[in-house]
């Protein structure tokens, strides 16, 4: 499976990295291993996460107030 990031997705993704680790050092770090770990998880097993409308899935991730559609 290939995954594609939205215009809008990757600007806040970057920014919130940039976020996070203005706030704490490391953190946007371990945000965006989280992203990619999310990311990993999705292109391995499309159909395991929660549907929450019509075909669309969820992917919450873990620690960081963030989901994966």
């Amino acid at each position: 499976m290939t995954f594609r990031f939205a215009a809008e997705a990757i600007s806040e993704f970057i920014a919130a990295g940039q976020y996070y680790n203005q706030r704490v050092a490391g953190l946007g770090d371990d945000f965006v291993n989280e992203v990619e770990t999310g990311i990993t998880a999705i292109c391995e097993s499309p159909y395991v996460w929660r549907m929450v409308q019509d075909d669309v899935r969820r992917f919450l991730i873990p620690r960081f107030p963030y989901g994966i559609y």
